[in-house]
């Protein structure tokens, strides 16, 4: 129960303030507050985390969660900042690759291209067996196929299907492959159909099937 929980974490925070477990009463409260919808009241206590207790783990994973609420609150701005922050202060931290996507797609979601494949250069250079990396390579794609520079965008998507044949966009990978081949003058309808038809093929369960029919 998100309100029990809430207030034992509130009871341990007055009661003993000196505890070694009030940071990570700090953490958990905002977490639950968090599954609240009370991104405010999360924000808060996340923040509390990395400004009065900085050299602790459970910090790191607090300045992650600053910029997941920054975004909650659709507050781009301060989630960009959190994000590099993450960066720069936590490099060790388990969340940085999802750090460093959120951050990414912060950028992309926001037609800002070549930030956002800086960062998903990041994931692709520095953390290329992590899920996030999965994505990054096919959304860095999608970053040129989005400003029709459809001939790297063909390379960049040819390289997370090569790369991830079983990564998690894959097949928007070969769907999208196959539109910049029906829209580039260098290749073929077939060349097209091939792709569209792997898609049918191979990912008959996936949202890009029906599409690639």
């Amino acid at each position: 129960n998100n309100d029990s929980a809430i207030a034992n974490f509130s009871k341990l925070i007055t009661d003993y303030p000196a505890d070694s477990l009030v940071v990570d009463a700090y953490y958990w409260r905002g977490g639950y507050k968090d599954n609240k919808l009370d991104y405010a009241g999360a924000l808060a206590d996340f923040q509390h985390v990395v400004s009065s207790y900085p050299t602790t783990l459970v910090a790191a994973r607090a300045q992650y969660r600053v910029g997941t609420e920054y975004e909650n609150l659709n507050n781009t701005a301060s989630a960009i900042t959190a994000y590099q922050a993450l960066q720069t202060n936590y490099p060790s931290s388990v969340d940085l690759a999802a750090g460093i996507f959120n951050l990414a797609w912060v950028y992309y979601t926001h037609d800002q291209y070549a930030n956002a494949i800086t960062e998903f250069n990041k994931l692709l250079t520095s953390h290329a067996s992590t899920y996030e990396a999965q994505k990054a390579a096919h959304y860095k794609g999608m970053c040129y196929y989005n400003q029709d520079n459809f001939t790297q965008a063909i390379t960049e998507l040819s390289n997370s299907i090569t790369t991830y044949p079983a990564g998690a966009r894959v097949d928007a990978s070969w769907y999208y492959r196959a539109q910049c081949k029906y829209k580039a003058e260098a290749y073929t309808y077939a060349q097209a159909e091939a792709d569209f038809n792997s898609v049918v093929t191979n990912f008959p369960n996936s949202d890009m099937a029906p599409h690639a029919k």
